[in-house]
């Protein structure tokens, strides 16, 4: 149905010989075929694909571009999951745990903050990287392949050959192909330089052991996606009032609090 959709906004979609989709005949550097859909959602949400580094078509939207426009990259630039008041000067620090292909950390850069952002999915961590040089944050945002976990010190996680499922990816399971350092928030702000007092949490998991951590207190702002209504007690009962909710417009689960002192 989004391919019937497509072509009645005008884009001629096809899947040639060799895997790759193009669009009006030019080529989009999708590597997975599973991103066709994808890719058809970022056209009918008024992304459009335009020359960029070395020639490569890439799909842009409102001074912003990205490789592959995730369902990710939709949540924050089109339903702006991210858009709230939080008060800061230019070069303030803030911690992205679950930054996913940079879409959180490329919003918070352009809004003036130093972006720690930490992903523990290969596969995503690479695509953040090549997002970050695209969007011309890279200076402003420092990009860690790691996990959140308050005691140990190194986490299995799962890669994947379709970068969309990265999305969902968890580190709170125990088994997993490929082993990245896990840091507590203690820890990571120690690569801000204790200078970082707003954290963001989308981690699939990993919140409701976030949420004990010792250091959580330091932070004045969190803004986190949470279905588990415990994790929002635990934040209520440290000290956090709830400030406003960015609701998902399909998936109630994937709201974003925005949680303050």
């Amino acid at each position: 149905s989004r391919l019937i959709d497509a072509e009645a906004k005008g884009y001629r979609v096809s899947i040639n010989s060799n895997g790759k989709v193009s669009i009006n005949d030019v080529e989009l550097p999708l590597n997975e075929p599973c991103l066709l859909g994808m890719t058809l959602n970022a056209l009918l949400n008024d992304w459009d694909y335009a020359a960029g580094v070395s020639g490569h078509p890439w799909l842009r939207r409102e001074g912003v571009a990205f490789k592959h426009v995730t369902f990710a990259v939709v949540e924050t630039f089109n339903y702006r999951l991210y858009d709230f008041n939080i008060p800061h000067e230019d070069g303030d620090w803030l911690i992205d745990i679950g930054a996913n292909v940079g879409d959180s950390a490329i919003w918070f850069a352009k809004r003036g903050f130093r972006v720690l952002a930490i992903e523990p999915v290969p596969s995503a961590f690479e695509e953040m990287l090549d997002n970050l040089m695209l969007n011309d944050v890279a200076g402003r945002v420092k990009a860690i392949n790691a996990a959140y976990s308050l005691s140990h010190p190194a986490v299995k996680v799962n890669d994947y050959d379709c970068l969309e499922s990265t999305i969902t990816a968890s580190t709170s399971l125990t088994t997993g192909t490929v082993t990245v350092p896990g840091f507590n928030l203690r820890k990571l702000l120690e690569y801000t330089d204790w200078k970082a007092r707003v954290l963001k949490v989308d981690c699939e998991g990993c919140e409701v052991e976030l949420v004990t951590d010792p250091m959580l207190p330091w932070f004045t702002d969190v803004l986190i996606e949470a279905p588990n209504r415990g994790v929002h007690k635990v934040l209520r009962g440290l000290g956090f009032r709830l400030v406003k909710v960015n609701k998902h417009p399909s998936n109630p689960d994937a709201s974003v609090y925005h949680y303050a002192k």
